[in-house]
């Protein structure tokens, strides 16, 4: 029974990880076609990652396993970005091609070559693009700024499972006050002195608050598995007001608010406590959720890491072919274009278990051979 309903709560958190993933995804893709302008929703899937992160990582080990050192740092980080770092690279090197092959087409200089392309490669390829300014961070192989950043905060788990170890229960609520006010003084800084520049959003310091209250959050769930075990009604009444709450959130416009403010929203707190909320209500699988646990789903949760990474040459290849042929989506229809968008979504899963299949192969034959 319990091997069953730890299944269940595996699914549930591969559901998860699918609908951030097809939040992304369309984002992405409706953007690149013009229909409106969403990018600004792409913050809302990508906080939930960070959050799921970190909380999986601590409900999961407990904070006084291992040792806090550079090494454990760096193995920490290995272990994690270094499964996905093939693929990225992959990714990275056809957008590079694709882009060669438009700018060569608009008879761009080769003297502007440099700038436009080699320097994002360079930093793309040993993933520090999220360091750089933005123009750097997103002008080649854009999403893979999640990443860059993941990278970093994988490298500082281990010091935050030391921590976690070390302080007690009232502690570990003052650091949680501690991260959410250092992240929202340093929001007012970037304010006062860049305004409306949000370049900074993929500086990885400053993630580190979504990351770090996910693996409190998962340390707390881990400790009071059984006091936060509800009822499906229960469930169901706590997911409609989170729904409600966060569509009353969707409809502010902190930009009209005064400074202090507008740095409160643009922390993340508000965003990171929903996400902390939404990953615990997902891990348990109960009330509403019970619904969204299909096989499709689950399946495309089990390998959203791939998808996320091919997902984006897939939609730069069809913006190029686009430019390269001439086509006006101008004279399209709205449901032709979500047609487009359909058919990016149905190439990008099809490549994408191509991959794992083909991973999977090469697996079994080393396998194979080592025997």
């Amino acid at each position: 029974m319990s091997e069953n309903v730890s299944l269940k709560k595996n699914e549930s958190v591969q559901v998860f990880r699918a609908l951030m993933f097809i939040w992304i995804f369309c984002a992405h893709a409706i953007a690149q076609l013009r229909l409106f302008n969403p990018l600004h929703l792409v913050e809302i899937g990508v906080t939930p990652f960070f959050v799921l992160s970190g909380f999986l990582m601590l409900s999961r080990h407990s904070p006084d396993e291992g040792v806090c050192s550079l090494k454990s740092c760096f193995e920490a980080m290995k272990k994690r970005i270094f499964p996905m770092y093939p693929l990225h690279i992959l990714t990275t090197l056809f957008i590079f091609f694709v882009w060669t092959a438009r700018y060569w087409h608009g008879g761009v200089l080769a003297e502007r070559f440099k700038d436009i392309l080699l320097v994002p490669l360079f930093f793309h390829s040993i993933l520090i693009q999220s360091w750089c300014p933005m123009d750097i961070a997103l002008k080649l192989n854009a999403p893979t700024w999640y990443i860059s950043t993941a990278a970093f905060l994988y490298f500082t788990f281990p010091v935050i499972k030391k921590l976690i170890c070390v302080f007690d229960g009232k502690k570990r609520f003052v650091f949680f006050l501690a991260i959410l006010s250092l992240r929202f003084l340093a929001e007012v800084a970037i304010l006062n002195s860049f305004d409306s520049d949000r370049s900074f959003e993929f500086f990885p310091p400053l993630r580190v608050a979504d990351f770090w209250i996910g693996c409190l959050a998962g340390n707390l769930y881990r400790e009071n598995k059984e006091k936060l075990c509800l009822s499906n009604l229960a469930f169901f009444i706590l997911q409609v007001a989170a729904i409600v709450l966060g569509v009353l959130l969707s409809f502010i416009k902190p930009e009209r608010f005064p400074l202090l403010i507008r740095a409160f929203f643009r922390c993340n707190a508000i965003k990171i406590l929903l996400s902390c909320v939404w990953v615990y209500f997902f891990i348990e699988g109960k009330g509403l959720l019970r619904f969204l646990t299909l096989a499709p789903v689950v399946a495309l949760g089990n390998i959203s890491g791939t998808t996320y990474l091919i997902h984006w040459p897939v939609v730069v290849l069809q913006d190029t072919l686009q430019s390269f042929f001439n086509v006006n989506y101008e004279n399209w229809s709205a449901f032709a274009l979500y047609c487009v968008v359909l058919v990016e979504f149905a190439v990008t899963i099809i490549l994408s278990a191509l991959w794992v299949r083909i991973n999977a192969l090469l697996r079994e034959r080393k396998a194979a051979r080592q025997q």
